[in-house]
C-alpha cells in the first residue's frame, strides 16, 4: 500500500528534529535509573557494560556501553517482563559518543506509554527503594 502524502521539506526537517528531541530525552532520562537500580549481567567482561532493569511500570530496559573498544552504546527498551516473548518487538536505540547522532530501531508504538512512564519513574523507584529499605529493616529485626 501506498500513501498518497505531500510534505514540505521545512516540515520534514522539523518532524525530524521533535523525534530527535524525544529520543535524547529518553536516553538522557533512562541512563541512571538503569545502572543505578539495574543489575549489570555481564560483571566479568573486561569490554563494555551491560545493565538490565526489569519490569518498571510494565518495561524493561537493557543499556549496553562501551560495546566495542571504539565505543558504541544501546539502549533496549521493550513491554513485559520477557525481552524474548513472541509478541514483542523492542525499540533498540543506539548511539556513537554523541546522542545527537543515534540510530532508532523496533517498534516505537508504545512511546506515549513509554514517556508517561519516565516522568513518574522518580516516584517509582523512590517507592521501590523505600519498599527494598523496609524489607532489609525487617530481616535485621529476626
Amino acid at each position: 500500500m501506498q500513501l498518497d502524502v505531500q510534505i514540505t521539506k521545512e516540515a520534514l526537517i522539523e518532524l525530524v528534529k521533535q523525534r530527535k528531541t524525544i529520543i535524547i530525552g529518553i536516553i538522557s532520562s533512562l541512563e541512571k535509573p538503569i545502572v543505578n537500580w539495574g543489575k549489570r549481567i555481564n560483571p566479568q567482561a573486561r569490554i563494555g557494560a551491560v545493565y538490565e532493569l526489569q519490569d518498571i511500570g510494565g518495561y524493561s530496559f537493557r543499556a549496553s556501553y562501551g560495546e566495542t573498544m571504539m565505543g558504541g552504546n544501546t539502549i533496549t527498551i521493550w513491554q513485559a517482563s520477557v525481552v524474548d516473548a513472541p509478541c514483542n518487538k523492542p525499540l533498540v536505540i543506539k548511539w556513537q559518543g554523541v546522542t545527537d547522532e543515534c540510530v532508532v530501531s523496533g517498534d516505537d508504538s508504545f512511546l506515549p506509554e513509554l514517556l508517561k512512564l519516565i516522568g513518574q519513574m522518580p516516584h517509582i523507584l523512590a517507592a521501590k527503594e523505600q519498599a527494598e529499605r523496609q524489607r532489609k529493616e525487617d530481616f535485621k529485626r529476626r
